[in-house]
C-alpha cells in the first residue's frame, strides 16, 4: 500500500490485521502521516486478526508520523506478536517538537515475537521505545536488531522494558543517539521466568539526560529470571550514572567512554557474575560502588583517580584471594 508524497490526516487507528501488508511512503521527508485522535489510540496497529496468531512480514517504511495534538496517550506503532517485521525510514515527531500527549505517550512499542528489524529510525516522543509483554507467547523479542536510531525522550526512559519480558539475540548497533530524557536503558523485571541472553549495545552515545540521577543502563533482575551475555560496546556516558546491574551472567563492557566526574559509573553486587572491561576510561572523580565481588585483575588506573581500571574483571566467586588495583 502506497503513500505518495503529501500530508495524510488520520483520527482513528489504522489496524493492520493480515499477513505480508507493507505500508511504504515517497520518505520520511515526502509523506507526512497526521495523527490526531479523540482518544487513547495507536496510530498503526499491527495485529493479527486471528486469535493467539502471529502476524508475518508487516513493513511501514519512508513516512513521517506527526502526532497533531498534545491531549490524548497516543502510540505512532504498535506491533504485536509479528515476524518478519520491517520499520526503516521512519521519523515520529509531533506538535511542538515531540509526539506526546495524555500519560506519556510512545513512538514504538513492540509486544513480541522474533526477526525485527528496525532501520534508520527518528523517534522524538515522551517515551521512544517500549518493550512490552507478547500476548500470545513467552517470546517477548528474539532475533531483532535496532540499527541506527535517533531518539529524543522527554521526562521518561529511551528504551522502556517491562517487567516479565524475555530477550534474546537482541542488537542494537549502526549508530545509536540518545538526548534527553533520563535512563537510556531502564529495565526492572520482578516476574520473568525464563533467562535472557546475548543482549548487545554498540555505538551508542548519551548526550544532555535531563536528570543526572537517572542511569545510561538500569538493569535490575534480582527478583527475577538472569541475563547472560551482555555486552557493552563504544558507549558514551554523559552526565548520567553509569551502569546498574543485578543478576547478570558474563558482562563485558568494552572501549567506553565514562564522562561525568561527579557520578557512579558501575554499581554491581554479589548477584553479578563475572564481569569484564576493557580499555575503557573513567573520568577523574567518578566513583564506584562494587560489593561482593573479588577482582581478578585490574590495568593501572588511568586517569589515577577514576572510578575504575581501563580493563579489570571481577567475578562473585570467593574462592581465591582478591588482587588489589596496580
Amino acid at each position: 500500500i502506497g503513500f505518495p508524497t503529501g500530508d495524510y490526516l488520520v483520527t482513528s487507528q489504522i489496524l493492520v490485521s493480515r499477513d505480508g501488508v507493507k505500508l511504504r511512503g515517497a520518505g520520511s521527508r515526502a509523506t507526512q502521516i497526521t495523527f490526531t485522535p479523540t482518544g487513547t489510540a495507536s496510530l498503526f496497529k499491527f495485529q493479527h486478526a486471528t486469535a493467539a496468531t502471529q502476524l508475518v512480514q508487516g513493513e511501514i517504511s519512508g513516512v513521517r508520523l506527526f502526532g497533531g495534538e498534545t491531549t490524548h496517550t497516543k502510540t505512532a506503532i504498535d506491533a504485536v506478536d509479528v515476524n518478519l517485521f520491517l520499520v526503516e525510514d521512519v521519523a515520529i515527531i509531533g506538535t511542538g517538537g515531540r509526539w506526546r500527549g495524555g500519560s506519556n505517550s510512545v513512538g514504538v512499542r513492540t509486544r513480541g515475537r522474533d526477526y525485527l528489524t528496525f532501520r534508520n529510525v527518528s523517534n522524538v516522543a515522551d517515551i521512544p521505545w517500549r518493550i512490552s509483554l507478547n500476548p500470545n507467547n513467552n517470546i517477548t523479542l528474539d532475533h531483532t536488531n535496532f540499527n541506527n536510531i535517533y531518539n529524543i525522550a522527554s521526562g521518561n526512559p529511551h528504551w522502556l522494558i517491562d517487567t516479565g519480558c524475555e530477550l534474546s539475540n537482541v542488537t542494537w548497533d549502526g549508530y545509536q543517539s540518545w538526548v534527553a530524557g533520563t535512563h537510556g536503558v531502564y529495565w526492572v523485571d520482578t516476574t520473568s521466568t525464563g533467562i535472557s541472553y546475548n543482549i548487545s549495545f554498540k555505538n551508542v552515545r548519551l548526550e544532555n539526560g535531563s536528570d543526572v540521577n537517572s542511569w545510561a543502563f538500569y538493569i535490575d533482575k534480582s527478583t527475577a529470571a538472569s541475563i547472560y551475555l551482555l555486552q557493552l560496546e563504544n558507549i558514551f556516558f554523559d552526565a548520567r550514572k553509569g551502569v546498574y546491574l543485578r543478576n547478570a551472567f558474563s558482562t563485558a563492557i568494552n572501549q567506553s567512554f565514562f564522562f561525568s566526574s561527579t557520578n557512579v559509573a558501575l554499581d554491581i553486587d554479589s548477584t553479578v557474575q563475572e564481569i569484564e572491561a576493557r580499555d575503557c576510561f573513567w573520568q577523574t572523580g567518578s566513583t564506584a560502588n562494587i560489593s561482593g565481588q573479588r577482582l581478578v585483575y585490574a590495568t593501572p588506573k588511568f586517569p589515577s583517580t577514576g572510578a575504575l581500571p581501563p580493563s579489570f574483571r571481577y567475578t562473585n566467586s570467593a574462592n581465591s584471594v582478591s588482587l588489589p588495583f596496580a
